[in-house]
């Protein structure tokens, strides 16, 4: 099958070229749209990297189109290419000694069917200080020149940058273990287009299934859930319950990380998406927003009762051991929640990113107070 990479990055295509695919380069070369401070970074390389991909499937007949964005998020703020040395001394020594994440949408576009396969992935990476003699050698060196961030990262024992969590191939530039499933995915497709028609209906199922799943906890990923909140907070006759969005954060993950390494941290996420879907409710949707938060959406509970029902939530979770190594752990998580009445869903303003924000801000408030602390405010 024909392969098409939507992008001149010279970094894309090595990890595409070291993976054994043979393709062809088409730039988009479209003009990325700002990013909006009322959207996240999910939502804007999901949004750009469709846009590349739609700009260069409208020039192939046949074949998938590879499309992707990446983009720096750092405490709130999307950290875009440098302009010139200056702004990249200026980047580096923001980053330096703190975690960022790095987020990259991925498009998958197949002609001539037009189907389409997206999802959205992120890395947390942290930047080590910097030397003054360090700093001026890397920016002589020109190295982050065209990177966002203004870095790149190197495989193994880079000296500037540390992966904390996610996929390192992410953070170059491509997320090559789910790209790679899912192009080989396409590939049987496509073969069966005419010989089974039911198995490639069932294999496209289970893409767009993969495409909404977090493939860690098994819950239902940040692009399915805000699907699903953007549907709820559609006014409807018939839909006239109150809803309660909730953003939940795991306290101390970092020390996690820090003591069990990466791999005990992905353990406790694990037996945390099992546990959460255990303990809500089945009209309730839990999912994993993002690193160690998980969103949860609970039509049906009010202003009234919505605090004790975060309340019972994080209790039921705090009482739970997890086996960790030799000994076991507990995990307590803080909640920030917005409570959103009939009267409020009905109006035309609301929507996801400001329930979001609101929902972000009442769970810094929570953080505020320590372990299992609890916030909520009103749309």
């Amino acid at each position: 099958m024909r392969i098409v990479l939507a992008s001149a990055s010279l970094a894309r295509r090595e990890l595409l070229q070291r993976a054994g695919y043979t393709f062809e380069v088409i730039p988009a070369g479209i003009q990325e749209p700002e990013h909006c401070s009322d959207s996240g970074p999910a939502a804007y390389v999901a949004h750009v990297a469709r846009l590349k991909a739609e700009a260069v499937a409208s020039r192939v007949a046949e074949g998938v189109v590879i499309a992707a964005d990446s983009i720096v998020w750092h405490q709130g703020q999307v950290i875009g290419k440098p302009v010139d040395r200056e702004d990249a001394r200026r980047i580096l020594e923001r980053l330096a000694g703190t975690e960022h994440e790095l987020w990259t949408g991925t498009c998958l576009w197949l002609r001539p069917e037009d189907w389409q396969l997206a999802w959205q992935e992120v890395s947390r990476v942290y930047m080590r200080p910097w030397t003054k003699a360090g700093l001026e050698a890397y920016l002589a060196s020109g190295t982050w020149e065209g990177k966002s961030g203004a870095y790149a990262i190197q495989e193994k024992d880079d000296p500037y940058v540390e992966l904390r969590s996610g996929s390192l191939t992410n953070v170059i530039g491509l997320p090559m273990e789910r790209l790679s499933a899912a192009l080989h995915m396409l590939t049987l497709a496509r073969r069966q287009l005419t010989k089974e028609p039911q198995a490639l209906t069932a294999r496209l199922s289970q893409l767009e299934k993969e495409a909404r799943t977090d493939p860690l906890t098994g819950l239902p990923n940040r692009r399915a859930a805000l699907e699903l909140l953007r549907q709820l907070l559609q006014p409807t006759p018939t839909r006239n319950e109150p809803l309660v969005v909730a953003l939940l954060d795991i306290d101390d993950f970092r020390k996690i990380n820090e003591r069990y390494l990466l791999t005990g941290g992905d353990r406790v996420l694990a037996q945390l998406g099992q546990r959460l879907r255990q303990i809500v409710r089945s009209t309730d949707v839990i999912a994993r927003y993002g690193g160690d938060e998980f969103l949860l959406l609970a039509p049906g509970v009010d202003s009234q009762s919505a605090q004790a029902f975060i309340r019972r939530l994080q209790e039921s979770l705090g009482s739970m051991s997890m086996p960790l190594g030799p000994s076991s752990i507990t995990v307590t998580a803080s909640a920030g929640a917005v409570v959103l009445g009939p009267a409020c869903k009905s109006s035309d303003t609301l929507d996801t990113a400001s329930v979001l924000e609101k929902a972000a801000q009442a769970l810094a408030w929570a953080k505020a107070q320590g372990p299992q602390g609890c916030a909520l405010c009103d749309a």
